[in-house]
C-alpha cells in the first residue's frame, strides 16, 4: 500500500513540475506578443490653445504601460486641472493607442489687471491664460474680482460672469465696443472705440440691457453719441455729441 501511494505522489509531482514547465514555456512563447497591448501612441484632438505634447505630458500617461492598466480616470483629472481644459476624455484603442479628446474653454473677455496685463476669461469664468500680444482680441473688462489674478483663477460673482457671457453671445465686442467696466456693480458701463459710454445699470440687469442694445444698434451710429443710457429698461436716453458750427 505504501509503495502504491509513493508512486502516486511521484506521478503528481511530475505532473505538477510538467505543468509549471509548460506554463513557463507558454509565457516565454507569448511574451513578445504581449507588448502589442502596451501604450505606444497618444492621439490628441480638440486642442487649439495648448499643444498635443503639453496635453500628453500633463495626462501622466506613460509609454509601455499595458492598456488594460492605463489610469484613464486619473489622466482625465490631471488634464482638467489645466486652465484651458474644460473637459477631457481618455479612451483605450487597442492594440497600443490612447486617445485624448479635449474640450477647451472659450475666451469671452480679457480682464485688465492692476499691473496693466491682461488675463483671458473663459466661458465658465476660469482664467485660461495671460495675454501677451497686442492688440487684445477680446472685450476688455475692468473691476471684476477674481479668486486669483493668474491662470486657474475664477471670476467671483455670477452676475458679472453672466453679463460677460451675454455680451459675448450677442456678438458685442471689438467691432463697436472695446471695454466694459464693473468697478461699480450697480452701474456697469460699456465703452465704444469712439468714446461712447453705454450705461447698463446693475450687473444682474446687464443681460436684459444687452438685448435692448442689440435691437438699438442697427438704428444709429454709435460715434454720433456721447452717452446712451439704458438703465431704465425699455427706454433709451441718447445724448449726442456737441456739434461745433464754424
Amino acid at each position: 500500500m505504501n509503495e502504491g501511494g509513493s508512486k502516486r505522489r511521484t506521478v503528481y509531482r511530475a505532473v505538477g513540475i510538467g505543468g509549471v514547465l509548460i506554463a513557463a514555456a507558454i509565457i516565454t512563447l507569448y511574451t513578445p506578443w504581449l507588448g502589442l497591448f502596451n501604450l505606444r501612441v497618444i492621439v490628441v484632438k480638440g486642442n487649439r490653445h495648448i499643444t498635443g505634447e503639453e496635453i500628453a505630458h500633463a495626462s501622466g500617461l506613460k509609454s509601455g504601460v499595458p492598456l488594460a492598466r492605463l489610469p484613464v480616470h486619473r489622466a482625465e483629472k490631471n488634464l482638467e486641472e489645466l486652465p484651458w481644459v474644460k473637459d477631457a476624455r481618455v479612451t483605450r484603442n487597442y492594440p497600443h493607442t490612447a486617445r485624448i479628446a479635449i474640450t477647451e474653454r472659450v475666451p469671452i473677455a480679457a480682464l485688465r489687471t492692476d499691473s496693466g496685463t491682461y488675463l483671458l476669461i473663459g466661458d465658465d469664468g476660469v482664467i485660461t491664460a495671460e495675454w501677451t500680444g497686442a492688440p487684445v482680441p477680446y472685450i476688455i473688462s475692468d473691476g471684476i474680482p477674481v479668486t486669483d489674478a493668474a491662470p486657474g483663477g475664477r471670476v467671483q460673482g455670477r452676475e458679472m460672469l453672466a453679463a460677460l457671457v451675454a455680451l459675448h453671445a450677442a456678438g458685442i465686442g471689438l467691432d463697436d465696443f472695446v471695454a466694459v467696466d464693473f468697478s461699480d456693480p450697480r452701474g456697469v458701463v460699456l465703452r465704444s472705440s469712439a468714446g461712447t459710454e453705454v450705461l447698463l445699470g446693475s450687473a444682474d440687469e446687464v443681460p436684459d440691457r444687452i438685448k435692448e442694445l442689440t435691437a438699438l444698434l442697427p438704428t444709429l451710429v454709435i460715434g454720433d453719441y456721447r452717452l446712451i443710457d439704458l438703465r431704465f429698461g425699455g427706454e433709451a436716453i441718447l445724448v449726442p455729441r456737441k456739434v461745433v458750427n464754424r
